[in-house]
């Protein structure tokens, strides 16, 4: 088995299937502009995230919760959320693990 080493510095996503058989399927460094928003379905998969620097929020259907650095969200099987940034930015490290097809049942 070979291990793997990954630069976590920059943003952008590594795929750890390359080394790893569990269900981790994804790792991302994201940054966010000022203002601005994205998206974050959980279908399939399940994921953290936890910022790293900046401000913003998170909303969800039921609620929404103010973000900084050190706060971290998991969202499990079937949630929506949508995170956005403050005016000086976001930035926060992302990783997802799929499901299996029945999980979460």
């Amino acid at each position: 088995m070979n291990a793997g080493v990954f630069h976590l510095g920059s943003p952008g996503e590594i795929d750890p299937r390359t080394v790893l058989t569990g269900p981790l399927s994804a790792i991302r460094r994201v940054r966010l502009a000022g203002g601005e928003s994205v998206e974050l379905a959980a279908h399939g998969v399940e994921f953290s995230f936890f910022v790293l620097d900046g401000t913003g929020t998170v909303v969800t259907t039921a609620t929404e919760v103010p973000l900084r650095e050190g706060v971290s969200v998991t969202a499990p099987l079937g949630t929506v959320v949508t995170v956005s940034a403050g005016a000086e930015g976001l930035e926060y490290f992302l990783v997802q693990l799929d499901v299996p097809a029945g999980g979460g049942s």
